[in-house]
């Protein structure tokens, strides 16, 4: 469970974020009852997942660290690409916040997955709410390198195509 909970900076566990636990769960097929409770008894003690508000998250920093190293080893590295692809739009941000003090070689991995995948979204993809999702998140945590590419889309839309994307439901 710490090592699940440490490859996001923080998990919504109640309330309008209870979502975000699920999804996790379901990311690693973990059950999320069994999640819930081992969270609660690593939070009573020794006390390395804190509760803030309605999230769930790691601490102390070299704990995240090490946590989300065995994390990567596990859920990860099997499969980095299926892995990148599955996480949430809703988690994207948290991820990435982690994997930026993951080791050098992971942080690369991560950071040039969600480039690529970023650059190769097309306009027509605007129309899928979950692509849009991730690349809001993605622009909103690194504007520098994402809001180009979400310019570059927007601008070589057809007049047509942004037609067909306002007729979706």
């Amino acid at each position: 469970v710490l090592q699940a909970l440490s490859l996001f900076s923080k998990v919504g566990f109640s309330g309008d974020h209870a979502n975000e636990l699920e999804q996790v769960c379901k990311l690693l097929n973990l059950d999320i009852t069994e999640v819930g409770n081992a969270a609660k008894k690593i939070h009573d003690r020794p006390g390395y997942i804190k509760r803030t508000g309605r999230y769930y998250s790691v601490a102390p920093s070299i704990i995240t660290q090490m946590a989300f190293d065995e994390a990567w080893n596990k859920w990860i590295a099997p499969d980095p690409t299926d892995f990148f692809n599955r996480i949430p739009a809703d988690l994207v941000q948290a991820f990435i916040k982690n994997a930026s003090n993951a080791s050098e070689e992971n942080r690369k991995k991560a950071g040039d997955f969600f480039r690529k995948w970023a650059s190769s979204v097309t306009a027509i993809r605007l129309g899928d709410i979950d692509t849009v999702e991730r690349l809001a998140a993605l622009t909103a945590m690194d504007p520098e390198n994402y809001l180009p590419t979400l310019c570059r889309l927007v601008v070589e839309c057809s007049d047509t195509e942004i037609q067909n994307l306002s007729h979706k439901q």
